[in-house]
């Protein structure tokens, strides 16, 4: 099986796997890579703009030791008054402590300079985050204690809040929270729920606690999502077969592969309308995809696990 919206490349240099991606309006997308590889987790920088589609590793300036880290979710934040850019990512450490790493980028040097570490109690299998400020982000727990709360299908998983000094629970009930991101209004936020097949909308408060608006089916183990910042409709990276992903994940991505999806969910004020599939591979183009993200006329897919993919867009659907 394979669908594809045009003509795709795998790119190089995310060997590690690209399981979240996001793109900034000039066309440069920053990439997490090692969540689940024996190699070191990087952060990774490519441009939509760049005819020779280079991925190059970041080098994160820090007196803390990074050396056993591995990354997960990001979310990145341009301030447009005063400029300059923070990226926020989770940090899965050997010990089994789960952190969120803080770092502005140095656009001169090309680097990323560490500027805070955020813990808490209340962090477990930290999955996704969304900035929503320099200092503030909503982030998802897929689990409360452990895999058995997926055996018992047990609503556990949680959207924590952190407002710069403090982290609390803005929404709770989940089965693996997964993927999040908020609308452009910033009125709304999304969080897919990998399991369930479903993505949820929520309406934010005055205090930040969320408020469940609409609960979206769309048939397919949905992870990581993007904002089209001008649209507003979401694109979507997505698991077809999860009994396969679970398997493939269990093997360290060795074996037989995990097809990929990805998916487009149009918006009407920040409700989720019409879903429209628009990848469709079985794991050979790319395995295990999580995120996709698209500049222009192209779309970069990554996965879990391998190397993103590099689609043009032109056939549209």
């Amino acid at each position: 099986m394979y669908d594809a919206p045009g003509p795709c490349i795998r790119l190089e240099g995310a060997e590690g796997g690209s399981e979240d991606l996001t793109a900034l309006p000039d066309g440069r997308v920053f990439i997490s890579s090692g969540v689940i590889s024996s190699e070191k987790g990087k952060i990774l920088l490519m441009d939509f703009l760049d005819p020779t589609h280079k991925i190059k590793e970041l080098q994160l300036q820090s007196d803390q030791n990074m050396s056993d880290a591995h990354y997960h979710g990001l979310s990145v934040w341009q301030d447009n008054e005063k400029g300059g850019l923070t990226l926020a990512v989770i940090m899965h450490r050997s010990s089994g402590e789960d952190t969120v790493e803080m770092f502005k980028f140095d656009e001169k040097k090309q680097i990323l300079i560490h500027s805070k570490t955020v813990r808490d109690p209340l962090f477990y299998e930290l999955n996704d985050l969304v900035l929503v400020s320099e200092n503030q982000f909503y982030v998802t727990c897929s689990l409360k204690w452990s895999l058995l709360e997926l055996f018992l299908h047990l609503r556990f998983g949680e959207v924590l809040f952190y407002d710069g000094s403090r982290v609390r629970v803005a929404a709770g009930g989940h089965i693996f929270a997964n993927g999040i991101n908020i609308s452009p209004d910033h009125r709304h936020v999304y969080v897919a729920e990998l399991l369930e097949k479903d993505i949820l909308v929520y309406e934010r408060q005055g205090d930040n606690s969320l408020v469940l608006k609409q609960t979206k089916y769309v048939d397919s183990g949905v992870d990581n999502i993007e904002v089209d910042p001008k649209s507003g409709d979401l694109w979507v990276g997505a698991h077809p077969r999860i009994g396969t992903l679970i398997y493939f994940m269990h093997r360290e991505g060795q074996g037989a592969s995990s097809p990929s999806q990805v998916l487009k969910i149009k918006t009407e004020k920040g409700m989720l309308r019409d879903v429209i599939e628009v990848f469709l591979d079985d794991g050979v183009e790319i395995p295990a995809s999580s995120v996709a993200t698209v500049f222009k006329n192209r779309m970069v897919i990554g996965s879990v696990t391998s190397n993103p993919l590099l689609c043009d867009i032109k056939y549209s659907k």
